[in-house]
C-alpha cells in the first residue's frame, strides 16, 4: 500500500509539472553581468543553466568554416554596449559580431540541457543591423535585430534545442548579444506514461501479495 501511494504521488507531481505554464520557468541569462574577458570559449552559469559561448566564423554562403584566429570576448562597458562580441583580428577594437568578405562572425551558444529559446536581446544595434540565426542543423533564417528595442521574440512560443548561433549578415551587421530568455522544456508525455506504468506494476504486485 505504501509503495502504491508513493507512485501515485510521483505521478501527481509529474502531472502538475507538465501542466505548469512555461512562463513560470522562464529565465533570462544576462551576458553583461561578468567582468570583461576574452577567450575562444567562455562559460556562463546562471539561473540553473550552464552556457558555453564559442567564437566561430562563416563564409558568405553561411557555412561554418572554423574558428581560426577568432577570439571571443564579452564586454560590460555600459548597458547598451555590454554583452558577447567577437574579436577576429588584432585591429578589431569594437569586438562586435560583424561581417567581412568570406569571414563573418558567429557566436555559438551551447546549453548543458535542452531549453526553449524564447527571445534574444542585442546591444550596440542600429536600424541597419540584421542577424543570422543558426541551430545544430545550421543556418535557419535572417532577421532585423530590431531597433530600438533590440529584442527579437521567436515565434511559436520559442525554439527547442541545446545549440543556438547568432551570426553577422555579411557586412551589414555589428552588434553584441546582451541576453537570452529561455524556459525549461516540458516533460514529454512518455515520462507520465512511465510513472503510470510503474504505478500499475506496484498495484499488480500488491494484489498478488493479497492472493498469497
Amino acid at each position: 500500500m505504501k509503495l502504491s501511494k508513493k507512485l501515485l504521488a510521483a505521478a501527481a507531481v509529474l502531472t502538475a509539472i507538465s501542466a505548469t505554464p512555461s512562463f513560470a520557468l522562464t529565465t533570462t541569462i544576462d551576458f553583461g553581468l561578468a567582468n570583461n574577458a576574452g577567450a575562444p570559449a567562455i562559460v556562463f552559469s546562471q539561473g540553473g543553466y550552464n552556457v558555453t559561448a564559442s567564437a566561430l566564423v562563416t563564409d558568405n554562403a553561411r557555412t561554418v568554416i572554423g574558428s581560426g584566429l577568432v577570439t571571443q570576448t564579452k564586454h560590460t562597458t555600459d548597458v547598451n554596449g555590454g554583452g558577447i562580441g567577437e574579436l577576429n583580428n588584432a585591429g578589431d577594437t569594437s569586438h562586435d559580431i560583424d561581417g567581412a568578405i568570406l569571414r563573418n562572425d558567429l557566436v555559438q551558444l551551447v546549453f548543458d540541457k535542452a531549453v526553449k529559446l524564447k527571445s534574444v536581446r542585442f546591444a550596440r544595434v542600429d536600424s541597419n543591423d540584421f542577424f543570422d540565426f543558426y541551430t545544430v542543423a545550421g543556418y535557419q533564417f535572417s532577421a532585423a535585430t530590431p531597433f530600438p528595442l533590440a529584442e527579437y521574440i521567436f515565434g511559436g512560443g520559442g525554439i527547442i534545442g541545446k545549440v543556438f548561433g547568432f551570426g553577422a549578415t555579411l557586412d551589414t551587421s555589428d552588434y553584441k548579444i546582451r541576453s537570452v530568455t529561455v524556459s525549461a522544456v516540458p516533460l514529454p508525455p512518455a515520462a507520465l506514461l512511465l510513472v503510470t506504468g510503474l504505478f500499475g506494476i506496484g498495484a499488480l504486485g500488491r494484489r498478488k501479495n493479497k492472493a498469497v
